[in-house]
């Protein structure tokens, strides 16, 4: 049996989602002013042979915008970063031992600028398909409080990343809303394998136009979801969080020294039982080696390698945050758009999206 094209009609978008930066009208609840434009529409046949469905759409009175993209984009975002699962071991030790009960950081937060250009195209007039490649710098930083205070070194690293994802969108008359899927890999130095995200995002808006139709643009509020999939890991030079201060080191020394105090019969309490040996044994052996680190280096002795190995979980403090953006078509190829992100995920983007006709119909 034929699936109804009035069911798959029903879906169709009104203004194209803003991830792809390019409104298609309804010929619902429209202004008065367009609905000689829309009319003519239907006299026409859609010239492409995407997306699927184009002449019963036209036949509607569904003003498709051209099926190919290319988008040139920029995100900036700062957000906080949540640590779990974290696993060590020294380099030449083997088995690792999460000691997550063991550590407490005061803040992990993360500045990303990225650069992506990603290709699109239409293959229902409610479904759009896109890849994605990027280039990245993030820049983190992060404050542990337990066993010590100890304010981590910047780290400051460039990487780049590819993905792909989808945009299914709905609309009656001006207003629309759209739910984006997005997949992604991205490869930074330092980490053994590539991390893995998945970002949602759905909005919902209207769409306004001038006098000229061919200028019209979106306003649009919504909510962005991401996480962070599977775990991450490396290793790192433990010696290069010593400072150069002296008394800064004596300090850190006279910490690691009380830490057990510090925490009272809490650490003997989880030490004892047979479970976490294993952890105590790891932070006792780490502990021991960054106290002699420090007291060579209080001794003038360029201290030597500590290395450990690691594995953690990071996610974002929160997953949800709001967006809100304005969209700008110059005209039928050429679209602009600017979204802020707020309460939760601070972020701004913006694109340049350039729209393009794709396999046109073989004309008699």
């Amino acid at each position: 049996m034929k699936p109804s094209i009035s069911l798959v009609i029903l879906l169709t978008l009104i203004v194209l989602a803003p991830d792809q930066l390019k409104a298609q009208v309804s010929p619902k609840v429209v202004e008065k002013r367009y609905q000689e434009y829309l009319d003519s529409i239907q006299e026409v046949d859609y010239a492409y042979v995407f997306p699927l469905l184009g002449d019963e759409a036209r036949k509607r009175g569904v003003d498709l915008q051209k099926p190919g993209g290319v988008m040139l984009g920029y995100l900036w975002q700062d957000q906080n970063l949540s640590l779990s699962n974290l696993s060590v071991s020294l380099s030449n030790e083997g088995d690792m031992a999460d000691i997550d009960d063991l550590t407490e950081f005061e803040y992990i937060s993360t500045q990303n600028s990225v650069y992506t250009f990603r290709p699109d195209f239409w293959v229902l007039p409610f479904l759009n398909l896109y890849g994605q490649v990027s280039v990245f710098n993030a820049v983190t930083n992060a404050k542990l409080l337990v066993p010590l205070e100890l304010e981590i070194p910047t780290v400051d690293k460039n990487g780049y990343g590819g993905g792909f994802g989808g945009v299914l969108a709905y609309g009656w008359g001006p207003v629309w809303a759209t739910a984006n899927f997005n997949m992604a890999w991205t490869t930074t130095p330092g980490l053994d394998k590539p991390t893995q995200s998945f970002v949602n995002s759905i909005r919902v808006g209207t769409s306004f136009a001038t006098k000229k139709r061919k200028r019209s643009g979106s306003v649009w509020v919504g909510a962005n979801y991401q996480n962070y999939l599977g775990s991450n890991s490396g290793s790192y030079d433990m010696s290069q969080l010593l400072p150069d201060e002296k008394p800064r080191l004596e300090e850190m020394l006279q910490q690691l020294e009380e830490f057990r105090e510090e925490i009272g019969g809490r650490y003997e309490e989880f030490c004892s039982k047979p479970g976490n040996i294993a952890q105590c044994l790891i932070m006792d052996q780490i502990i021991d080696e960054f106290k002699g680190r420090i007291e060579d280096k209080i001794s003038g002795i360029t201290p030597p390698e500590l290395m450990i190995n690691y594995s953690y979980k990071v996610s974002p403090e929160r997953n949800w945050n709001l967006v809100t953006g304005i969209q700008l078509d110059i005209n039928r190829s050429w679209q602009a758009r600017f979204e802020a992100g707020l309460l939760g995920r601070r972020s701004y983007m913006f694109n340049i999206n350039y729209r393009f006709g794709l396999i046109r119909k073989k004309t008699i």
